[in-house]
């Protein structure tokens, strides 16, 4: 596969992610927010409804939409309910991820009602009680976050999802976490294992300290380039027939790509001032450079698929049955 062009166009794509606004109420520890890098971006920055349906509408074969974003809360954009609507109107697939952490009960409910039974929301719990939650979700409120998914869960069909992230100082909570998620009446459980270790077999969250991000990533950059040799670099967008567009307009392979549009955003490519052949070649140039891209030997290389598969994404349905993530962002069978 490696020695075959791998080329994305329009047609090609089923799936998009949205990374819709440059905000949030959190401040997560492990999040590009905490990197200075996002310094160069404007605050609060949202991408335009308008123009963003005139993009979707040239992607012809699109199935999914993915609400999810590297750096804010999606349901913060002003105009979050006329994107579903937009969405829906054209029958795709919605996989929301969300902290929880905004608006009126009234207005989760209201969300509830534009979604269906093909869609997943996923929200982040992080934790059975406040302490453990707030340690991760910062400034957030485990309260608030389960109060949310009952409103929203009261109207929709929607199937919802109990995020959890691992990490050394929760590792002991996950019973409690489970019988949060029976009580709460959550569809699926989830634990997302943050790899176990700090990339150089030692444990990556010792006691309670989750380690800087920048410190964590240099990590994960040395071990990436002693697995140089072993590399297998197939990109995931071409793939999965994806692509990402952020909250300046820019078309990217993939979420991971993100901080690439951070360091001058005056020179990016976007949809406001390009075409949508000019940002599939952008796209393309990028997958075509992914053998000399860090970004690309971290997420797609084979040291990932290795830690994925020592370390996989388990979830759980209400009956007790598990079973390891199959596919990013997908569920298992809720019966």
């Amino acid at each position: 596969m490696n020695n075959i062009k791998q080329v994305l166009n329009p047609t090609d794509i089923e799936s998009i992610e949205l990374g819709l606004i440059n905000k949030c109420v959190l401040d997560c520890r492990l999040c590009l927010r905490q990197e200075a890098i996002t310094d160069n971006l404007e605050k609060d920055v949202a991408i335009d409804l308008g123009t963003l349906s005139k993009f979707m509408d040239q992607l012809p074969n699109l199935k999914q939409v993915d609400l999810v974003g590297s750096i804010s809360e999606p349901t913060l954009h002003k105009q979050f309910y006329g994107i579903i609507k937009y969405i829906k109107g054209r029958n795709l697939k919605i996989r929301l991820s969300t902290n929880g952490n905004t608006f009126s009960l009234n207005w989760w409910a209201n969300l509830g009602k534009l979604m269906d039974e093909r869609d997943i929301v996923r929200f982040a719990v992080d934790g059975s009680t406040q302490e453990i939650h707030a340690k991760y979700r910062v400034n957030g409120k485990l309260s608030k976050v389960l109060a949310c998914h009952t409103a929203f869960k009261s109207t929709s069909r929607s199937i919802t999802v109990l995020q959890n992230i691992l990490f050394a100082y929760n590792i002991d909570d996950q019973d409690n976490v489970r019988a949060l998620f029976m009580k709460e009446n959550f569809d699926i459980c989830e634990f997302t294992h943050t790899g176990g270790f700090d990339f150089t077999g030692t444990p990556a969250l010792i006691k309670d300290n989750i380690l800087p991000v920048k410190d964590l990533l240099s990590s994960y950059n040395k071990l990436t380039r002693d697995h140089t040799v072993n590399m297998k670099l197939n990109c995931a967008a071409f793939m999965g027939k994806y692509v990402y567009l952020n909250h300046l307009g820019c078309v990217l392979p993939c979420d991971d790509m993100e901080e690439t549009t951070f360091i001058s955003p005056s020179n990016n490519i976007t949809i406001y001032n390009n075409t949508i052949d000019e940002c599939f070649a952008h796209v393309n140039s990028i997958i075509s450079k992914r053998f000399f891209c860090n970004t690309c030997s971290e997420c797609c290389g084979q040291l990932h698929h290795d830690i994925r598969k020592e370390y996989p994404i388990i979830q759980y349905n209400r009956n007790g049955d598990s079973e390891s993530l199959y596919k990013f962002r997908e569920v298992m069978n809720i019966i």
